[in-house]
């Protein structure tokens, strides 16, 4: 894929947060995500491959499951990195803003991780 058609994609949100919560190109988690089976301009759901895939990477915080995430923000680390998981939607948080630019406060977490190493 050339730069052209990343701008073109859409339903990438899960590529987006991968992207951003490791530090790397999108294209890179693009790849990725494909290698497990996303579709180019189909949204993906997150299955165990790939979460098993992240399992030494990621810290899966069940203390956060069914609460929203407004008042989760609250009581995560603020230096640390999240991939969080709401209704049809994947994010990442950093510095406990949301990278994504949509309003995700008032959305019920049903599951969140915390990067512990990179990739």
């Amino acid at each position: 894929m050339n730069s052209e058609q990343f701008l073109a994609e859409r339903n990438d949100c899960t590529v987006v947060a991968i992207s951003q919560a490791f530090n790397i190109p999108y294209e890179n988690a693009h790849n990725l995500c494909k290698a497990f089976g996303r579709e180019n301009g189909n949204g993906f759901h997150v299955d165990a491959k790939l979460l098993g895939m992240m399992k030494n990477r990621l810290m899966i915080l069940p203390q956060y499951t069914g609460h929203q995430v407004r008042f989760t923000l609250k009581h995560t680390s603020a230096d640390a990195t999240y991939i969080v998981l709401v209704s049809g939607h994947m994010f990442c948080v950093k510095n406990n803003q949301c990278q994504d630019g949509l309003d995700n406060s008032h959305k019920t977490i049903r599951r969140i991780f915390k990067v512990i190493t990179p990739i």
